[in-house]
């Protein structure tokens, strides 16, 4: 047998090709280097996500990249089919082609398999961008294939391949596959790859067009067929052993050996097809041009901005002869300064110009400027529109972002260091995350002024991660016996596994996972060899690219569903290839704020914004001392206590709070802190160099940037080192040599620079740099965060009413969430009244006196439709008023009923349940009133009418002019009379429905309801105490259950698998405490604890994070059952 090369020039990769194609990118080139292969095409489904890390392991090994797609082609686009056509790029202008076709491709999109979106071009496409392109037939599922073989048109077949040949010439190639798939589907149309080939041969001598062998590869070799065809079935969520689902039928889909070609060919026909691999292998250059290029950010086109004569004016006076986009960003500072820091004493602005100056020439240096005014720019257009964060992440160390707008915060002010944004040393880009109250807005003014061809946002890539592997195999596997048993042997699995990027690594950390899989061997066979694949794309939330030009001349895009352009890349590829990602994020408390000023504007006539805000305001830090904290930013619930104990009076005090209060935090530091803080304990330093660095927070190291400034103190590094210290300590799982030889230099530093000892040195690695990674946070996004937890604290102290109104309004009417703000309304002696038809709006609302009227989109049951109806015919006279004129189709039964449960009707004057009972009698007697009058109105003026049959005279009198509002309409409702209204629910009813569509009972406290239940007296507790005893202590509670807060599965011990839950408790005063069932206790009362039932229990005080709630020791007493 003749050895010869060969190049399969047809396969799939998982990344691009998720849950068909299985092969890692990587070891796709490792396997082609290990049988022999001098290159490999990747062909992925309508995809270029693969050619990147494609072009990275054709450098690892030596093996050379073929870039290609297998596109899906359309013979008509007006049709929904479509076919597989290999395209592979020969030179650059193939590839910068193929790019085009590909985005071309998703223009056209028609939903596909499993209701995916396919991507498709035409002819149309291939006539115009061919150049540069080699085409190959493709499979079974090819044009050619499709009209040969399963539609047995030999003429229409060989019509196209002279189309082909017309557009590629020399370029087409027919394409043979080594393998015998065959299937016949269930309308007898047939798929037979041994028919293709042999009918494909005879074409290639009959016509002269060469042909080419390729292996179509899916999956690595022949023993990961069965582990391919597994991951079929979790692509169709069926049953490994479904006989309907899809199947490739062969076990050959795998990148085949020269010997395994001629073996299934024959020499003859095998080396032809082989040696026309070759043939074009070395006609396609080799693909360098995929190769990153550096930054492909736009230059910022500083001529059309309004102030541009002005800088021409500067520029010319201080004879500045750099790029433009530099000098104008030099000059966006000095106008920034002038603005900005116009009261600084001579030295205060001496220091702020040489950090100016320092900050620029870094970024000058890294060719920076224009990514600055790019940010710039569409972060001060937003400030006009609407609240933008004042900064988030390390961007607010920077004081050239704080001149031109980017940011709100002062970096010196708050000992902010710049190289935590960026420094000499990173290799990286800056990366500047802004929050908006509308991102998306600002995302359409970024298309409008780069064109929307040059701006895309990015891909995310989510894969079979462990804990979604085992779910998977588990549903295919149907363990148990059938889809519920392996939803819940899976559940139960999932719910005890340690976070590991591997099942090994997980494994390895816990024994009942390893019992499991011991316990279900096909799960984990299944389950190892699958992980990590690619499972699917999505969009990312916030990051977007702006490209120097057209995107998709040089970057794999795609379109989602909504017409979203996306990278084919995930951030860090972007990254990667030059492209810098933005990130236009959305805070929901930025929308909060920007309502309460709306509020606050039609309320007092002031339009205010976050530049009024008196950050200094010594009453709104006493407000968050006391507590008070529901609903600021970040600091309610679990930081509460903290507040209370550390009554913080400045910003850095709000972000100190925020840093040590998070669950990373050692416990022990947190206590250190506080003890400091208050004076319960000396702050000592291991070294008098360690003063700057944690003086203002007592000796504890809180924040990342803290660190930096310790090894520059202590072991004399620059900042730019210090700023490499911080990323390495994160590393000690990944690389301890690194680890351990950065420890080496920085306790030999220390020793030389600060005189210590190595013992000293020692210690301050081990206290302060190695557990940085675990819980220290980043200085400046903690301090431009505290700046937002104040502006919703000012809020609330200055303007309650209107900060609570726009708080509930950004929660659903009937979560939990805004049952909280609801109850904290109440605290603060906001009413909040009932819903009424006749002027409430669909959101809560401010009245004149202050108080807050329920929208009508607090009802549950109560839609969009209803509520635009009742709005747009308020006000109503009466109750059959508002049922004429409300059409029964929108406004029907369901809805009245939820409208007299919430109290809504009540301006009507008849009871509640008269209107929910009888609303049918009022509706129809008002109906036919109507009907009544407008018969005997046409049939006065027009007799003739009596003829016409009935359905005929109602479409006529559905037209006639006597409608809601007018004059007539009104009269004739006036003139009905209706009886007395006297039959009403009881008082424990009325509030029971009130809080069944209202979440709350607003007219009343249940706690009345159940007087007789509740005994009080010194042996309760009331539940405001809670948070003042000792975590331990026994008490008695009597209280209604308000809800269930959460339900829990324990991950470990004896319970393993076991539920528990946390629920919340309302005493007769009024207020609420969290109080957790656990195991036992829950599985035997859970059915029993219904929403607004009271009950009488001893519970334990319990504490976290210095949050103290209650868990329950014995339930005495629930009202109306046994226990």
């Amino acid at each position: 047998m003749t050895k010869g090369p060969f190049v399969s020039l047809h396969n799939h990769t998982e990344l691009g090709s998720p849950l068909d194609g299985m092969n890692d990118t990587y070891d796709l080139f490792r396997r082609a280097k290990e049988v022999d292969h001098p290159a490999v095409a990747v062909t992925d489904h309508g995809t270029l996500t693969a050619l990147y890390d494609a072009w990275k392991a054709s450098q690892e090994t030596g093996v050379k990249l073929i870039p290609g797609i297998e596109a899906y082609f359309a013979d008509d686009l007006s049709s929904r089919k479509s076919y597989h056509l290999v395209l592979l790029a020969k030179n650059e202008i193939g590839y910068r082609n193929i790019l085009k076709l590909n985005y071309h491709s998703y223009q056209n999109q028609v939903s596909g398999y499993m209701g995916k979106k396919t991507p498709r071009i035409s002819w149309e496409h291939i006539e115009a961008y061919n150049e540069g392109v080699f085409a190959l037939t493709a499979c079974s599922n090819g044009l050619i294939a499709k009209t040969l073989i399963t539609d047995n048109d030999e003429e229409k077949a060989l019509c196209h391949i002279n189309r082909l040949h017309e557009i590629f010439k020399d370029r087409l190639f027919l394409e043979l596959q080594p393998h015998a798939l065959y299937d016949v589907n269930k309308n007898g149309r047939e798929v037979n790859q041994q028919k293709l080939n042999d009918s494909l041969l005879r074409i290639s001598n009959d016509f002269g067009i060469p042909y080419v062998i390729t292996c179509d590869a899916h999956y690595r070799d022949k023993e990961h067929a069965k582990y391919h065809d597994f991951m079929l079935a979790i692509k169709d969520k069926k049953a490994v052993d479904d006989p309907d689902r899809f199947r490739y039928g062969v076990q050959d889909m795998y990148l085949k050996t020269h010997e395994e070609v001629i073996d299934f060919f024959g020499p003859k026909v095998a080396n032809i097809g082989m040696q026309n691999s070759i043939k074009i292998m070395n006609e396609c250059a080799e693909p360098s041009y995929i190769k990153p290029k550096g930054a492909m950010l736009p230059s910022f086109s500083v001529s059309e901005e309004p102030d541009y004569k002005e800088f021409l004016e500067w520029k010319s006076k201080i004879k500045s002869t750099i790029p433009d986009d530099k000098s104008y960003l030099r000059y966006k500072c000095v106008e920034g300064f002038k603005e900005k820091l116009t009261h600084l004493d001579k030295d205060d602005k001496e220091e702020y110009w040489d950090r100016v100056k320092a900050e620029l020439s870094v970024l000058e240096e890294k060719n920076f400027s224009s990514y600055m005014l790019i940010v710039s720019d569409y972060v001060n257009w937003a400030k006009k529109r609407m609240p933008v964060g004042p900064a988030r992440g390390s961007a607010a160390g920077s004081l050239v972002a704080y001149l031109t707008g980017i940011t709100n915060v002062d970096p010196i002010e708050y000992d902010l260091i710049f190289e935590r944004f960026h420094n000499n040393k990173k290799k990286s880009f800056p990366d500047i995350d802004s929050d908006f109250s509308d991102p998306g807005l600002v995302k359409n003014y970024i298309k409008d002024k780069y064109g929307a061809e040059r701006v895309a946002s990015i891909s995310n890539w989510s894969t079979l991660s462990p804990r979604v592997v085992i779910k998977d195999v588990a549903r295919s596997l149907r363990l148990g016996g059938d889809k519920s048993s392996a939803f819940k042997i899976a559940n139960t699995i999932t719910s005890i596994m340690p976070d590991a990027d591997t099942l090994s690594k997980a494994m390895n950390e816990s024994t009942q996972l390893c019992v499991y899989m011991n316990q279900y061997p096909e799960l984990y066979e299944y389950a190892s060899k699958l992980q990590n694949l690619t499972r699917n794309w999505s969009m990312h939330a916030a990051g977007i690219v702006i490209g120097e030009g057209a995107l998709c001349e040089s970057v794999p895009l795609r379109i989602d569903k909504e017409g979203h352009i996306i990278t084919q890349w995930e951030k860090t590829r972007c990254e990667e290839n030059g492209l810098i990602k933005m990130d236009l994020l959305g805070l929901k408390t930025l929308t909060v704020i920007d309502d309460a000023f709306k509020l606050i504007k039609n309320s007092t006539g002031k339009d205010l914004t976050v530049d009024d805000i008196d950050m200094k305001d010594q009453k709104v830090y006493d407000m968050i001392g006391r507590g008070k904290t529901i609903g600021l930013f970040q600091l309610e619930s679990s930081l509460t206590p903290f507040c209370i104990k550390l009554k913080p009076k400045s910003i850095e005090d709000i972000s100190a709070i925020n840093a040590i209060g998070r669950p990373s935090c050692k416990p022990a530091e947190r206590r250190r802190y506080a003890k400091r803080r208050l004076g319960l304990e000396k702050t000592v330093y291991e070294h008098p160099n360690l003063e700057r660095a944690l003086e203002k927070t007592y000796g504890v190291l809180v924040y990342e940037e803290q660190a930096m400034i310790i090894a520059q103190d202590c072991a004399g590094w620059d900042l730019n080192q210090a700023d490499a210290l911080r990323k390495i300590s994160k590393l000690k799982g990944k690389d301890p040599k690194l680890v351990l030889r950065t420890e080496t230099n920085f306790v030999k530093d220390c020793m030389n620079y600060s005189d210590m000892t190595y013992e000293v040195a020692c210690k301050i690695w081990k206290t302060y740099i190695e557990p940085l990674g675990g819980y220290a946070f980043n200085k400046s996004h903690s301090i431009s965060y505290s700046i937002i937890s104040f502006y919703t604290a000012w809020l609330k102290h200055h303007y309650p009413s209107e900060f609570m109104c726009a708080l509930i309004n950004s929660e659903d009417p009937n979560s939990d969430k805004a049952q909280e703000y609801l109850d904290e309304c109440r605290k603060m002696g906001i009413e909040v009244l009932p819903p009424n038809v006749n002027y409430s709006a669909g959101r809560y609302t401010i009245l004149e006196d202050g108080n807050i009227s329920t929208g009508t989109s607090a009802i549950k049951g109560v839609g969009d439709k209803a509520i635009i109806s009742i709005i747009e015919n308020q006000p109503y006279k009466n109750y059959p008023d508002f049922l004429a004129r409300n059409d029964s189709r929108t406004v029907g039964k369901t809805i009245i009923q939820s409208l007299s449960k919430a109290g809504a009707l009540d301006c009507f004057d008849r009871t509640r349940q008269d209107m929910h009972d009888n609303y049918q009698k009022y509706r129809s007697k008002a109906k036919n009133a109507i009907k009544k009058a407008i018969e005997s109105k046409i049939f006065a003026a027009n007799p003739t009418m009596k003829k016409v049959p009935k359905d005929q005279r109602d479409v006529l009198f559905e037209k006639h002019s006597i409608l809601k509002n007018s004059d007539e309409f009104r009269k004739i409702i006036d003139e009905l009379e209706f009886g007395d209204s006297e039959e009403e629910w009881d008082r424990k009813n009325i509030l029971l429905f009130e809080r069944e569509v209202l979440g709350r009972s607003l007219s009343g406290n249940l706690h009345e309801v159940f007087k007789s239940f509740f005994t009080g007296g010194s042996l309760v507790t009331p539940l405001s105490q809670v948070s003042v005893l000792n975590s331990g202590t026994r008490i008695k509670v009597e209280a209604i259950i308000k809800t269930k807060i959460k339900e829990f599965k324990i991950k470990n011990g004896k319970n393993i698998g076991k539920k528990f839950a946390k629920y919340l408790i309302e005493d007769i005063n009024g207020d609420t405490c969290g109080l957790t069932l656990w195991a036992e206790d829950y599985e035997k009362y859970k059915s029993m604890l219904k929403d607004g039932l009271p009950i009488k229990a001893i519970c334990k005080v319990n504490s976290y994070l210095d949050q103290k709630d209650l868990a329950l020791s014995a339930l005495e007493r629930i009202y109306g059952r046994d226990i």
